[in-house]
């Protein structure tokens, strides 16, 4: 999926959950800077066996966890802790794991509650098909 896409996706998102919006362009914003400049670790994952991990540095500086398990998605942010509603943390790494992989994927997986585990069982096909050097590096 090309930026392109992705920002259509995004406004496709945007239009189907007009309630998230503003969540939805703060997700957009956010990826835009991770994408503008990766060696600042704005999103970082890490694949363990409990699950998928991202680290998410918010935009007051602090560092979220949005974390993927075959059950579904959360992330330890007040937002999405108190509202139960997903935030701009959660929504960014979806839609980056989307691109990733490129998928087309329905615009409810940007905003919905669940993933497929598919998803996590590729990016741990991916990561391991990198060189052993490389994942040591990441460690």
């Amino acid at each position: 999926m090309t930026s392109v896409a992705l920002s259509e996706r995004l406004d496709q998102a945007a239009a189907a959950r007009p309630e998230l919006a503003a969540r939805i362009a703060a997700a957009r914003e956010l990826l835009a800077h991770h994408l503008a400049d990766r060696a600042a670790g704005i999103i970082h994952g890490r694949v363990t066996p409990a699950g998928t991990r991202w680290t998410v540095k918010g935009s007051k500086g602090a560092a979220y966890t949005v974390t993927q398990t075959p059950t579904g998605w959360s992330c330890d942010c007040p937002d999405h802790v108190h509202r139960g509603v997903p935030c701009k943390h959660l929504m960014a790494v979806k839609a980056l794991c989307l691109a990733h992989e490129g998928q087309a994927a329905p615009v409810a997986v940007l905003t919905g509650d669940a993933l497929t585990l598919a998803l996590a069982q590729a990016a741990r096909a991916e990561r391991m098909a990198r060189p052993r050097l490389e994942r040591q590096e990441e460690v």
